[in-house]
């Protein structure tokens, strides 16, 4: 610490001990962005001519509106993945040298 100015402190000491909260703030926000249901359900219910629609609100559709139970579980399954595989990927590429 001696001897590093303020760009040095930043990058090699207060940077790394920010990294596991920021690991976990994105990967928080990324799963809250794709499952981002309730908002777009009470506001505009899929928006005039679907403006607004979102993957959690095709899931929706699917399942209750038109009422094919194995293809909305199907669809919120596949979701579910790609939630963990970003995660996953989050944790990999910000986890190195942690």
């Amino acid at each position: 610490v001696d001897g590093a100015n303020v760009w040095q402190r930043f990058i090699h000491i207060t940077l790394p001990a920010l990294k596991p909260g920021f690991m976990l703030v994105m990967i928080y926000e990324t799963m809250m962005a794709i499952r981002h249901f309730d908002l777009f359900f009470i506001l505009t219910e899929g928006g005039p001519a679907d403006a607004s629609h979102v993957v959690a609100w095709e899931v929706y559709v699917e399942t209750f509106r038109k009422l094919a139970f194995g293809t909305g579980a199907a669809m919120a399954y596949i979701m579910a993945i790609a939630t963990f595989m970003l995660a996953f990927f989050i944790i990999r590429t910000m986890g190195k040298k942690l």
